[in-house]
């Protein structure tokens, strides 16, 4: 209720300021205070009668800004991967060359990077693709940072001991005191005097400051926070939710791969071919990626005219546009497969393409994409039906 309250009295506000704001200067001046009372009145008893639009319009704000919070820390974290993902100085656990990289920052006093240990555990167990990377971010007091220095050197003179005492370490209850910290460390197997020695390292000490701006860099706040496919995951998430992106991200990684493979494969085994020619057959089989299921009039339209459409210059070409169509055309078409026959993956020969013949005004969700098609073949030689001269045949398989 308090805070409704306080929500109302903020629209009330804003409303009020707005109403001021967009009344030219020269109109509010020639406004009487008898004017001006009433505009106020109109706009009080309106907020009282309707406050419920005004808190709805004050969340879409927030969600805006949300979203736009968002896309800030996408860009962020972009810009940024190197040091995320490929600092030398930051713990690894998992598999080095897992598809799917998870960046943790934590504190060793915060409780909930406490309870996330177990997911943490389950998913290194149980996910033998995935590459997680210790970021220490003490933000908790000096005793933090004891705690963070000692991890790193752990990680320094026994790298393959850094997992263990970093689960020791948190399941321990209590302020880390020095004492505390080597204590942990014999139960490790860790030489308490090796890395007494080790913690007053320099290296160590500039690891924690770039790992503090680098959370600045990303507004990273408070711990713990993850960073998962580019995206980032602030508090304590649950095992489902991180598991559902890494696997996200996972199948993302991959089907880029193969994509850029596709592509070079084209690019490889079709760029010689002659320029007199009419027309390629082209069998390009592509793996289906996330996101990109085609409208159910993209599915008719390309089961009943790919085909028998043509698409030439005589070659097949080797500039970016035209290697994007051809991309595009052969996923949509794998993707209506797929779809039709309920397979897992698909090959669907491509074998002649022209999007005057694949669709002409497209009036669904993905008119913008296929004018995009559009856009990459026009000025190509059109030929309707199948050539009468036997083509040169291309098999690009990726």
């Amino acid at each position: 209720m308090v805070k409704t309250n306080v929500f109302v009295a903020g629209s009330a506000l804003l409303v009020a300021a707005w109403a001021i704001a967009a009344t030219p200067a020269a109109a509010a001046d020639a406004l009487t205070p008898a004017q001006k009372s009433a505009v106020e009145g109109i706009v009080r008893d309106y907020i009282m009668k309707n406050p419920e639009t005004l808190i709805d319009a004050l969340r879409g704000y927030e969600d805006k800004q949300h979203a736009a919070a968002q896309e800030e820390a996408k860009k962020a974290i972009a810009a940024n991967r190197s040091a995320l993902e490929q600092d030398a100085g930051a713990p690894v656990a998992g598999n080095p060359k897992g598809d799917v990289t998870v960046i943790e920052f934590f504190d060793y006093h915060c409780p909930y990077c406490k309870k996330v240990v177990p997911t943490v555990q389950e998913l290194l167990k149980t996910d033998t693709n995935v590459r997680w990377v210790f970021k220490e971010l003490p933000i908790l007091g000096p005793d933090s940072v004891t705690a963070s220095q000692a991890a790193l050197a752990v990680w320094k003179i026994a790298p393959d001991k850094y997992l263990p005492f970093h689960v020791a370490m948190m399941e321990t209850r209590g302020t880390f005191t020095e004492a505390r910290i080597l204590e942990t460390a014999k139960k490790s197997g860790i030489d308490p005097g090796k890395l007494k020695t080790a913690m007053s390292d320099p290296a160590i000490k500039a690891q924690i400051e770039r790992n503090h701006e680098l959370a600045g860099t990303l507004q990273i706040n408070g711990t713990p926070a993850f960073i998962i496919g580019g995206e980032l995951v602030p508090g304590a998430a649950d095992l489902a939710t991180l598991r559902d992106m890494i696997e996200s991200a996972g199948r993302l990684r991959r089907c880029g791969a193969s994509k850029a493979k596709a592509i070079r494969g084209l690019r490889r085994r079709c760029s010689a071919v002659a320029v007199d020619r009419p027309a390629i057959p082209i069998n390009f089989p592509l793996p289906i990626c996330p996101g990109q299921a085609p409208h159910s009039n993209v599915i008719k339209t390309l089961n009943t005219k790919l085909r028998r459409a043509v698409c030439v210059r005589g070659y097949f070409p080797t500039d970016e546009a035209p290697l994007k169509l051809l991309f595009l055309v052969s996923n949509w078409a794998a993707t209506a497969q797929k779809m039709g026959d309920g397979q897992g993956s698909t090959r669907l020969p491509v074998r002649r393409l022209c999007h005057r013949s694949i669709i002409r005004r497209p009036a669904h969700k993905n008119s913008d994409s296929l004018l995009s098609l559009g856009a990459a073949c026009r000025g190509m030689p059109l030929l309707s039906g199948s050539p009468r001269r036997r083509p040169v045949r291309c098999h690009c398989s990726g």
